[in-house]
């Protein structure tokens, strides 16, 4: 069985801060520290966020492609219960997003408890492409004016559905799309312009 964090509380803790902080500076780039090793086929950052975010009471949603070992470490080390139905899932793990459902498909939250939505998590090709490739510049809270993303390996018209999920604000999911120990977080209050920018 692969180990989690070295140091379960502290790592989870600086984790869940990183975290916090993708949320509430949309679009920036962080590092994640103390990435664990987890299983093959899972990247680092994703199972860092994992072991931050999941638990028994954390209904998962577990990408059809992850193997046998990935359920076994996840039962070891979060114990949390997995759901082969997106609406119920809380947490959703991505390993391959040109093949996920559509971010409809996950819980929106309701009207009284909109915090009750979902958060995925996306394993991406890439975070802050090659200088020139087309990315999206993204507004709302937390952006002073505007920040400029690129994300690779996306569905083709990921970003037409996100712009339908920020019109749900406040409901609506979450997105995280994490690399081997870089996150780049994606609230629902985020509104995203595709744009052939140079992204520096």
């Amino acid at each position: 069985m692969r180990s989690g964090f070295h140091d379960p509380s502290l790592d989870a803790a600086r984790c869940f801060r990183t975290l916090l902080e993708a949320l509430a500076r949309p679009g920036r780039i962080l590092v994640l520290p103390d990435t664990p090793e987890p299983p093959d086929g899972l990247p680092r950052g994703v199972g860092a966020a994992l072991l931050c975010l999941a638990d028994q009471d954390t209904p998962l949603w577990l990408d059809p492609h992850a193997g046998e070992e990935t359920r076994q470490w996840l039962r070891f080390h979060c114990g949390c219960p997995l759901t082969e139905d997106p609406a119920r899932a809380a947490l959703g793990c991505v390993l391959r997003p040109s093949a996920m459902p559509r971010l409809a498909a996950f819980s929106p939250g309701d009207v009284e408890y909109p915090d009750r939505s979902a958060t995925l998590l996306l394993a991406v090709e890439g975070l802050d492409g090659d200088a020139g490739s087309p990315g999206v510049a993204l507004r709302g809270p937390g952006v002073e004016t505007v920040q400029p993303l690129r994300v690779s390996g996306l569905p083709g018209d990921f970003w037409t559905q996100w712009r339908a999920n920020a019109a749900r604000f406040p409901l609506g999911v979450d997105v995280f799309f994490l690399g081997a120990d870089r996150v780049a977080g994606l609230p629902r209050s985020a509104q995203a312009e595709v744009t052939p920018c140079t992204l520096r």
